[in-house]
């Protein structure tokens, strides 16, 4: 159940539990080090829309988190516990981190402040290999799953990317 932690109750959902207990394990990660972390891409979109969910979760193909940049050494000295819990360590590069479990991606992408804009990397050339949004598209909200509350980034962040 997924519910939006505002005075005012947005939505409760429902969501298949292998997606929101990989979300509460990689939250549970990052709350134990520390690591400033924000649900983001396509599965988070999904859970802050007001209206129904348009997707399917699981149709989804993977879950995105951003972590900011200048905490990429925290979390890549983190990362063999990570393995220990079961994740295969997909892929780590200067931009992202890709983990994989129950054949469900996870990529951990880092972002970085440049010029007022928070910005993170891509493969794709378009916009010079990198997305930007305004930083109020990165003002965390938090949503309580399952009882627990996982930080995501908020709708201004979805009209930036996916409008």
């Amino acid at each position: 159940m997924i519910k939006q932690s505002s005075p005012k109750l947005k939505y409760e959902k429902q969501i298949d539990s292998e997606r929101v207990s990989l979300i509460v394990e990689l939250t549970d990660f990052f709350n134990k080090y520390k690591i400033d972390y924000m649900l983001g891409g396509g599965t988070a979109c999904e859970l802050i829309k007001e209206k129904e969910i348009y997707k399917p979760l699981d149709k989804i193909h993977d879950i995105d988190f951003h972590v900011w940049e200048t905490q990429k050494e925290q979390l890549n000295q983190q990362i063999e516990e990570l393995r220990r819990a079961g994740y295969e360590i997909v892929s780590k590069t200067d931009y992202k981190v890709q983990i994989k479990k129950s054949n469900i991606l996870i990529e951990i992408l880092f972002i970085f402040d440049e010029n007022g804009n928070i910005c993170f990397r891509t493969t794709d050339p378009a916009n010079n290999g990198k997305r930007c949004c305004t930083k109020d598209c990165f003002e965390k909200q938090s949503l309580i799953i399952n009882n627990k509350t996982v930080n995501v980034v908020n709708q201004k962040y979805c009209e930036c990317l996916y409008s």
